[in-house]
């Protein structure tokens, strides 16, 4: 199949068919003109407004806490900040008559967009994009109503496959015969290539030693799972695909079971997200063998019609950023889904639709909760993991269902019940990501209500269930964070340090500048919000600045500071010195 020729037709007969819609929106627009001047009522329109929303991703004792994190003589005296650190409220000061104030907190901008859709046209594109597409499930494959997938000129993908001891070498095999199948299927579209080093991959087939196992009635044992790591700026930076080689009760899984449940994961990878469920009384989705049966799917033509589909469409999420060229030859998501809240409308109907045909199966109406709360719809969220959670047996399943819960309760603020959800998910947590994740998030929810050394103690417990840099580095953040409301500005310092090494972002690098301030280490402050100004020009970095040259007495650079920082933030500047 040649996907160059599919997507240069399929964007022909999009563009006739725009040029169709503005012909027709022009002759609508000139009637409701001439409406306006009879005597009839005019409708008007309502225009609608969505904010976006930024959900919060709040995931042993002490001495294994310092044993880790090199602490020694911590301090947990309770001590009010005199500065800023998320506080709400300005600050004034006065000095050798001269007056500072400082602004403290940085808005976040609100989006906002207008739509007017012809619910009609879009239909009508929708139904040519099928019928020149063919038979596909293009509707299911939207991870929460965004459509994530790879920038084509980044293949071929860098595949990594960890080859532990006891793992058969046959496994190995046949999990790189589900990647020769994606490529050899796509005519070599989707293209792959071997690496010995995790880290320069973008596809990571691993192991994990705590990888979860059930034998229960619930459907819910594990058997595979593939998930999307992404960098600071929401890029795609890796695929990973965890993988386990027997079942719950120890036995080996057959080489045909490990190649499908490989030719699954694969294709999540390549954007295939989601799941189809049945349609016309036939599985579409790569199927999905039982355990009990010894087969060898083939990827099927409504798997290779949605693979084209996809790539010919404009992602939301991808690995790296399209130039205009290819810009130009690609679909725009809006046409095929529609706005961000029609898409969103479109993900609920299948999982819907899965439900409607597979009611018994707790995983769908979990993944309707899941859909829910991604959209910030808490209570229909609530409503429905509880109506799932009774259908569970499986005492593991059923607590990772109550971090659901408790994160959802989190998300409203509704922190008392998120913390008894929290604690009822840990009489059966067995997997390490849950563990670290419960007691991330308890150490947020106990920060929330200035519980600090509550925080303390959990956060130092999660410390014990870190799997990787990124929540190593998150949990840093907020030990650093907690260490400085209990005053001890010592340990502050070390914990961003090392946060610092890990990750050098516009927050750790202010962190490490800011708990030096606190010690008094002015140079050492200055010189590292300098760098964070020059780089990232915050306004929290400028008004840290500012601090730091008042309290040196350097009123000569501070009034220099002021208009460069007061004109890159004019509307809400950073600190006033008169």
């Amino acid at each position: 199949m040649q996907f160059d020729d599919f997507e240069e037709n399929l964007n022909l007969t999009i563009k006739w068919l725009t040029i169709v819609s503005l012909v027709a929106i022009v002759i609508w627009c000139l009637i409701s003109f001439v409406k306006l001047f009879m005597p009839k009522d005019t409708n008007t329109v309502k225009d609608r407004a969505a904010q976006e929303m930024v959900k919060k991703d709040a995931a042993s004792d002490a001495a294994a806490t310092d044993e880790i994190l090199g602490l020694e003589n911590s301090t947990t005296a309770e001590e009010e900040l005199k500065l800023f650190l998320g506080e709400d409220e300005a600050q004034t000061s006065s000095h050798a008559g001269y007056t500072f104030k400082v602004n403290v907190r940085e808005m976040p901008d609100k989006l906002f967009f207008d739509s007017i859709k012809n619910e009609d046209m879009l239909a009508r594109k929708r139904e040519i994009i099928n019928q020149k597409v063919g038979e596909n499930y293009i509707d299911s494959v939207l991870s929460f109503g965004t459509l994530e997938r790879w920038n084509p000129e980044s293949f071929p993908l860098k595949v990594f496959i960890q080859k532990p001891a006891e793992v058969p070498a046959s496994h190995i095999n046949e999990i790189k015969n589900a990647f020769v199948k994606w490529q050899d299927t796509t005519n070599g579209f989707i293209s792959f290539v071997y690496v010995e080093n995790p880290e320069s991959a973008d596809v990571v087939c691993s192991y994990p030693p705590d990888f979860y196992r059930s034998c229960s009635s619930d459907e819910s044992s594990v058997t595979s799972k593939q998930y999307f790591t992404y960098d600071d700026d929401g890029y795609i930076k890796k695929s990973n695909i965890e993988l386990t080689y027997k079942d719950c009760n120890g036995e080996v899984y057959s080489e045909d079971l490990v190649y499908a449940f490989a030719l699954r994961e694969i294709g999540h990878s390549l954007g295939l997200r989601g799941h189809s469920g049945m349609f016309q009384n036939k599985v579409l989705y790569y199927p999905t063998p039982s355990k009990n049966e010894s087969v060898r799917p083939e990827i099927n033509v409504a798997d290779i019609n949605t693979l084209k589909l996809i790539y010919s469409v404009l992602p939301d999420k991808t690995n790296t950023d399209f130039s205009e060229e290819q810009r130009k030859k690609l679909i725009k998501p809006e046409e095929v889904w529609g706005d961000k809240v029609e898409r969103s409308v479109s993900s609920e109907k299948a999982i819907l639709y899965n439900i409607e045909l597979s009611p018994d199966i707790p995983s769908l109406h979990i993944a309707l909760a899941n859909h829910y709360s991604e959209q910030g719809k808490y209570d229909e969220a609530l409503a429905v993991y509880s109506r799932s959670i009774v259908m569970l047996n499986d005492a593991a399943f059923k607590a990772r269902v109550y971090v659901k819960i408790a994160d959802a309760y989190s998300s409203q603020h509704r922190y008392l019940e998120a913390l008894e959800a929290y604690k009822l998910s840990l009489k059966s947590l067995n997997d390490k990501d849950n563990l670290f994740n419960v007691y991330f998030n308890l150490g947020f929810i106990y920060y929330q209500q200035a519980k600090y050394n509550e925080a303390l103690k959990a956060y130092q417990t999660a410390i014990q269930f870190v799997s990787n840099k990124d929540a190593f580095y998150r949990l840093l953040m907020n030990l650093t964070s907690i260490y400085i409301k209990v005053g001890n500005y010592t340990d502050a310092q070390k914990c961003a340090d090392k946060a610092y090494s890990l990750e050098q972002t516009k927050d750790s690098i202010y962190l490490v500048a800011y708990t030096r301030f606190l010690n008094e280490d002015y140079q050492g402050a200055e010189n590292y919000i300098s760098q964070s100004v020059e780089k990232y020009g915050s306004l929290m970095g400028y008004a840290l600045l500012a601090q730091i040259y008042y309290k040196t007495e350097q009123y000569g650079k501070l009034k220099k500071l002021q208009p460069q920082a007061n004109a890159a933030f004019p509307n809400n500047p950073p600190f006033v010195f008169q």
